[in-house]
């Protein structure tokens, strides 16, 4: 995006969602993100369909299986129509697997004159806060093929199955509660095999100790502190799956 002269200011979420249209065919991965840029409407498009094309886009069944679909939901506070470009994307209004990163990228608040402009823009409520309830809004993360997801390794996490637990391992010598218990490669590898055990879903690895005054380590340090633990981790058979 860089590159094609597009600086992406928000990620949204990740979502896994049923295929619409054309059914039969592997689930959709959806997002989407707020930039800013320097190319005009039809530039911009231009610059999103050559990304699409380096990624390995070709013509195919509409609605059909595609590595990656590039599409404009908003312009600053335009409405565009031409014979290859419609701002706002016409629709966006019937499809919660839009919707649902768009309200990730605006927040709670409408924060400036052309977030407003894209409220107004809205065909079927007052704004699209009141659109993504009328669909249903967060009830259908979750259920309805619709998953809040994040990619990791070669898995998707499913956010929306359980509460997930974090354990949190201190490879320090001055942190408040362990301090000076997890130094050694064989003590931290056992301590996380017992959160594991306990039901961690990940662990959380630290190597700069937080307490007011405690000294500021190097990156060198802290990375000595880290990578022969981490190594060891990965390498026990529980932690596969897990978040490190």
């Amino acid at each position: 995006m860089k590159q094609s002269g597009i600086q992406i200011t928000r990620h949204a979420c990740l979502y896994e969602t049923a295929p619409a249209y054309v059914t039969d065919q592997p689930q959709f991965l959806n997002s989407a993100v707020r930039g800013v840029t320097k190319l005009g409407p039809h530039e911009l498009l231009r610059a999103l369909k050559k990304i699409e094309k380096d990624m390995g886009r070709t013509n195919g069944i509409r609605y059909g299986p595609r590595p990656i679909d590039l599409d404009i939901l908003f312009y600053g506070k335009f409405k565009i129509h031409s014979e290859i470009l419609d701002v706002p994307h016409e629709r966006i209004w019937e499809r919660p697997f839009v919707v649902a990163p768009l309200i990730d990228l605006l927040g709670s608040d409408i924060d400036n004159d052309t977030v407003a402009s894209w409220h107004s823009f809205s065909k079927h409520s007052s704004d699209l806060f009141e659109l993504w309830e009328k669909l249903g809004g967060e009830s259908l993360v979750g259920r309805n093929g619709m998953k809040r997801v994040l990619p990791v390794g070669n898995h998707l996490q499913d956010w929306s199955l359980k509460t997930s637990l974090m354990g949190i391992l201190n490879l320090t010598p001055d942190s408040f509660s362990d301090g000076g218990k997890y130094i050694s490669v064989e003590a931290a590898v056992s301590q996380v095999r017992l959160m594991l055990s306990e039901g961690a879903d990940m662990i959380d690895f630290g190597a700069q100790s937080t307490r007011p005054n405690a000294s500021k380590i190097s990156v060198e340090e802290e990375l000595d502190r880290l990578i022969p633990v981490i190594e060891a981790v990965t390498k026990i058979p529980e932690a596969e799956g897990k978040l490190l």
